[in-house]
């Protein structure tokens, strides 16, 4: 597991607890900003390409620094707006697209070590290119949901699809005005194979399914708990969802207990309460070790009480029932 901080990042085995840290030297007042993580992408050889507000980074697994790109330093605090790595896409097992600045795109390739800021003569990347400003400008969010397939949301009515392996890119409408449900904070989270959730910018999250053959994708309109601002979604070992959100985490229960628990609190002055009960047809008949309310009606149809009983009158030993039977189909003792 990889925990982005801002001060770096660390590696946690999760299987025994261990963790290693990992952080760009720097004795300056410039560490924070270095360190800044963005995102981070684990490489076929075992290393870590990280992106920070300052530059791009690549550590070997010992946490030792295998190449480093520093485009912002002390000098440019107050100068320039320093917010360089963005997103890390890995697009084969040496080669990775980085997100830079608000609207730049550059490769690194791990074999050579060479990082380069690309330009639209790099057509083959193409599909990658945030839009012209005509088209909106800028993506809102981009997301990688597998190998060689992206998901990116303009500033549109619209989610692309993209499958680079196959040269496809598909636009899609959405059912909604963007600016109304999504921010950059929206992301997608894969679900299954082909069901994804759609975090809001505001709150909650969409469904959406997506056709790897054509490339269509279809967002449904009805949002999911729009109580919670959703931060992340994930399924662990077991396929139990999880759910992060700006109050906390949500779990999935996989297998509900069959035991529904409901509380009929009575006025009455009771030290033990229910002692008995018996069902008959839709209601439930449930007898009290009490000085006042001796039998409870509770229609099973609501769960609610229905009727309140008190033999003779209050405070009479009447109430102070053990337990009862049913002697004909219509009476109780």
């Amino acid at each position: 597991m990889i925990i982005v901080t801002t001060k770096g990042f660390q590696v946690l085995n999760t299987t025994n607890g261990t963790h290693q840290n990992f952080a760009i030297p720097d004795s300056t007042p410039f560490v924070t900003l270095r360190n800044l993580v963005w995102d981070v992408k684990v490489l076929s050889d075992g290393s870590f390409a990280a992106t920070t507000s300052s530059g791009f980074y690549v550590f070997r697994p010992d946490g030792s620094l295998a190449f480093r790109h520093d485009a912002y330093s002390l000098k440019d605090i107050g100068n320039k707006r320093i917010h360089y790595g963005r997103n890390i896409f890995t697009v084969s097992d040496h080669q990775l697209l980085v997100y830079v600045k608000e609207s730049g795109l550059a490769h690194y390739d791990a074999r050579t070590n060479v990082f380069v800021e690309l330009d639209t003569t790099h057509v083959q990347w193409n599909d990658f290119f945030h839009p012209a400003v005509k088209q909106g400008g800028a993506w809102l969010s981009r997301n990688q949901i597998s190998e060689h397939e992206y998901i990116f949301l303009p500033l549109n009515d619209s989610i692309v699809y993209v499958d680079h392996a196959r040269q496809k890119r598909i636009a899609s409408p959405l059912p909604f005005h963007w600016i109304d449900e999504l921010t950059y904070q929206s992301l997608v989270f894969q679900l299954s194979d082909s069901t994804f959730a759609l975090s809001g910018g505001f709150g909650g999250f969409h469904i959406l399914s997506v056709n790897r053959q054509s490339g269509r994708i279809v967002v449904y309109p009805q949002k999911q708990l729009v109580q919670y601002k959703i931060n992340t979604i994930f399924h662990d070992k077991d396929k139990r969802l999880w759910i992060g959100t700006s109050q906390g985490l949500l779990r999935e229960i996989l297998n509900p207990g069959i035991i529904t628990r409901y509380q009929w609190p009575v006025a009455d002055f009771s030290i033990d309460g229910y002692m008995d009960g018996i069902r008959y047809k839709d209601k439930l008949y449930l007898c009290r070790y009490s000085h006042d309310i001796g039998l409870v009606v509770i229609d099973t149809n609501t769960m609610t009480i229905e009727r309140e009983v008190s033999f003779y009158h209050a405070t009479k030993m009447w109430n102070e029932i053990y337990t009862m039977a049913m002697y004909h189909t219509d009476t109780l003792w």
